[in-house]
């Protein structure tokens, strides 16, 4: 092979290939920062969140290939991601009510309603505010740093100077150990206390475990493809069920 060709995906590095992967999400949240503090459409919030939990996800399954900055720490990132979460749980609420609830309503019973969506856009001010102060805030640009100046110069353990074939299985693992084993499989009503944790619950790891497969695509990509469609349907319907 010439040297300027790239390593086929199952000879490259463990730990190259987790510095993409990190790579490519800490320039997505870069990008989608302006957009989501202009605040004129809901979506961006929702890709950044997304990009935090893939973040966090890369950061967990490969952590052994990885000498990481201080600042990367998956629990660091889970609780900036919980300040963005009210506000995007709130437009969520909010899209639910006005495509799906208020259409249904006769001009009387909208009336009737409006104190709710005073108080729900109140509340989504509250959020936002919290939410800006996160991604202005010491601790993210922090993140932001550091990450940067480790994409540039990356640290890697012995696992992750080792191809990313030979761990295949034990990364796989990290992501989908206990699956099969969640409570919420057999949940038979979804009302009750007990019934709605153990869903969501379920959906967590199922998202979990998209997100960690999807990460070792390169590997079979039209064995995984499969699998990670499979598992976008499940968590679908299930964070469907959630919000209703």
């Amino acid at each position: 092979m010439a040297e300027s060709e790239a390593p086929a995906p199952s000879l490259r590095r463990c730990g190259e290939h987790a510095r993409a992967l990190i790579a490519a999400r800490l320039a997505r949240l870069v990008a989608l920062q302006a957009e989501v503090l202009a605040d004129r459409d809901p979506e961006p919030l929702h890709q950044m969140r997304v990009s935090f939990r893939r973040l966090r996800g890369i950061l967990e399954q490969f952590g052994p290939a990885l000498v990481l900055p201080d600042a990367a720490d998956p629990a660091r990132i889970a609780r900036i991601s919980r300040r963005l979460g009210l506000s995007r749980d709130l437009d969520v609420l909010r899209q639910r009510l006005d495509q799906q609830l208020i259409p249904l309503l006769s001009e009387r019973e909208v009336q009737a309603l409006k104190p709710l969506f005073k108080q729900l856009r109140r509340e989504r001010r509250l959020a936002f505010e919290e939410l800006t102060e996160a991604l202005q805030g010491r601790r993210y640009l922090k993140l932001l740093a550091q990450l940067q100046a480790w994409i540039k110069a990356p640290r890697f353990t012995p696992m992750g100077e080792e191809p990313l074939a030979l761990w295949g299985s034990e990364l796989l693992q990290a992501v989908t150990t206990g699956l099969t084993m969640e409570p919420g499989w057999w949940v038979e009503s979804p009302h009750g206390t007990q019934a709605a944790a153990d869903l969501h619950r379920l959906r967590r790891r199922i998202k979990r475990a998209r997100y960690g497969l999807s990460h070792l695509e390169p590997l079979a990509p039209a064995a995984v493809a499969v699998w990670v469609a499979g598992l976008r349907r499940m968590q679908e319907h299930l964070g469907d069920l959630n919000d209703v």
